[in-house]
């Protein structure tokens, strides 16, 4: 499994870091849910990798959405 970042509805595609390879897949904390970052990384307790811009129009979804997909949403707002 990967997990992609997209901006715009397209890849932004980053040597090493995106795709990100993540074997076991994404972490849900089964029915006590799990903690959810955006914008820096959590390693080893300590808050690291601040992203140092703006998000906007973030979603998160329960499932892998196509290409086609996120293309389509990126378009329609």
């Amino acid at each position: 499994a990967h997990i992609r970042t997209f901006v715009n509805g397209r890849l932004d595609s980053e040597p090493h870091s995106n795709p990100f390879s993540s074997p076991g897949g994404i972490f849900d904390g089964g029915s006590d849910g799990a903690e959810f970052t955006v914008g820096a990384n959590s390693a080893g307790g300590q808050m690291t990798n601040f992203f140092g811009g703006l998000l906007g129009g973030l979603a998160v979804y329960r499932r892998a959405l196509s290409s086609d997909a996120l293309r389509s949403l990126a378009t329609s707002a």
